[in-house]
Formats: structure tokens, sequence, C-alpha cells
């Protein structure tokens, strides 16, 4: 297969065009760019059979542009074909932390801030660092977040660093 910036044989040069090693910048846009689209055709309809033998699979559509009297046929293709290695995103550190329900301003912040409410465990989860610079990471709860509405958060006792879920510190 001839590389991709080369024409089939048999098609004369696109006077003014470079291949694409030799390009610097971003060739200006040209009268058959600017011209509107007036059909579209996938490879295999009327009027693509002559460009789907000249470039075969890597053929992706044939445009045909009509501008100030001019006519313009172009074609897409598939010039370059590889794998995508799509890295997952790391899990945030999310904790558990208890906004009372007349703490309105903060929990505005928080939420704000993307800290989500979970109906079922009675609590708003928010990444570690969002909750330190909200001063919500010593509302962190401890032990088990229960799955199951009518648990109820706990505010600390005297003394307490932490809040708790069912009586567990």
């Amino acid at each position: 297969m001839p590389p991709a910036h080369e024409l089939p044989p048999g098609r004369p040069p696109i006077p003014g065009a470079t291949s694409p090693a030799t390009r610097g910048d971003p060739a200006p846009p040209t009268p058959a760019t600017r011209a509107g689209v007036t059909k579209r055709l996938n490879p295999g309809q009327n009027g693509t059979k002559r460009y789907a033998q000249d470039y075969g699979e890597r053929l992706v559509c044939v445009r045909y542009r009509e501008d100030e009297g001019h006519r313009y046929t172009t074609v897409e293709l598939v010039v370059d074909q590889r794998p995508v290695q799509r890295r997952k995103p790391p899990p945030p550190d999310l904790i558990p932390v208890v906004i009372l329900h007349y703490e309105e301003d903060m929990r505005r912040r928080a939420v704000a801030a993307g800290a989500r409410w979970d109906p079922a465990g009675r609590c708003f989860w928010i990444s570690r660092a969002v909750a330190v610079e909200l001063g919500l990471a010593d509302r962190e709860i401890t032990g088990r977040v229960e799955a199951q509405r009518g648990v109820s958060a706990r505010a600390p006792q005297e003394g307490g660093q932490r809040w708790e879920r069912n009586g567990q510190r």
C-alpha cells in the first residue's frame, strides 16, 4: 500500500498540494474546503466506485462540494490506525461525612465542591482533600456506613473527635 499522502497511479497531482512531511503550518483554506457540501456518499454508492477502486479500505466517504459555479469532489481517507490506550483515572479518595439538616450553608458549599448525597447511608460523599478544605474532615463517619434507611449519624459525644455510626467509633 502506498503511503497515505501519495496519490494512486494514474491520478494527476493537485496543483499547490504538498505532502504532510513538507508541510509546516496548516494550509490556508482553499476554495474546495470553503465550498458547501451538496452530497456525502459512503463507499459502494453510485459516485464512489471509482474512488473505492483507487483507495480500497481506506476510503471513508466521498463528498461533492459546490461553490461559485465550481464543483469539487473530495475524499476522506483513513491514513493511520492504532489501538487506543485509555488510562482509567484513579478513583477519588471519597469519605462519608455528616452535614446536619440545619447547616444549609455548609451543605450548599459541599455540594458546590462536588459532594454527593447518599440517601441510603444518609451522608454526603466528598473527596478527602475537599473535606479538609471545607473543614469537614472531623465529621468523617467511622465504622460501617449502613446501606439502609433509618440509620442516623450521631454527633460526637464529649471529647469525641469523630462522628459515629451505630455507637461504633
